[in-house]
């Protein structure tokens, strides 16, 4: 039977953080991938190929702009739908997120609801969500688990 689920990778060097999306997003199902730093987030990327990137802007060795440009050169053909999770919150920072292609940008601390919210949003855009009934009530897809272990 093939997993229709959504697959959304997570790329983030804090292990507080990564908790946090996880205990956010794994209820309403979504297939997780979980990446402590960019390389591994190319390698989840490149084997998954993921519905939606949830990156930090700045890890070590490599953060979120140097994914995308990594996943660029390897599949240029290949929509990359990223959500920048990070820190940096001035306005140039958030302009320069956007030019290097996101679809969204949240700063650091953010809403737990406001996350669900854009994620569950982005993949709709993508029909790649559940189904919103007659009352207009979201149902999301059935519950999973992360690919990879909670930090």
């Amino acid at each position: 039977m093939i997993d229709s689920r959504p697959k959304v990778l997570i790329a983030d060097d804090d292990p507080e953080i990564l908790s946090l999306l996880i205990d956010v997003l794994e209820p309403d199902g979504y297939r997780l991938f979980v990446a402590r730093d960019a390389q591994e987030a190319v390698q989840l990327a490149i084997a998954h190929e993921p519905d939606l990137y949830l990156l930090d802007v700045v890890m070590p060795e490599g953060g979120g702009y140097e994914i995308c440009d990594r996943l660029r050169e390897h599949a240029p053909d290949r929509p990359l739908r990223v959500i920048f999770i990070t820190g940096l919150d001035e306005t140039f920072e958030i302009k320069k997120g956007f030019a290097a292609g996101a679809v969204d940008y949240i700063t650091k601390p953010f809403s737990p609801s406001q996350l669900r919210t854009r994620v569950r949003t982005w993949l709709l855009r993508l029909g790649k969500e559940g189904e919103t009934g007659a009352s207009g009530q979201f149902t999301p897809p059935a519950a999973g688990t992360a690919e990879a272990p909670t930090p």
